[in-house]
């Protein structure tokens, strides 16, 4: 959704500029260089936005334990 207004002199508006960020980004690794291999490690380590549904106990599919045991090397994710 474009946060746009289009005024009558066509001048446009972004009508959030002036409301406070509630939320920042961080990017913690850069993966434009690097290789699947690399990149799927790298993902295996950390609790990206697939994971967090499972994290919060909401996943039908991986438990909070079986997403612990995963990313703690305990076990192996079958995919």
């Amino acid at each position: 959704m474009n946060p746009a207004v289009i005024h009558p002199n066509n001048a446009t508006l972004n009508i959030y500029a002036n409301r406070p960020k509630l939320f920042s980004v961080k990017r913690f690794v850069e993966t434009k260089n690097m290789t699947q291999a690399e990149w799927l490690e790298v993902r295996r380590k950390g609790i990206g936005s697939s994971d967090c549904v499972a994290a919060c106990g909401l996943n039908p599919y991986m438990s909070m334990s079986e997403l612990w045991m995963i990313k703690t090397g305990r076990i192996q994710q079958i995919l």
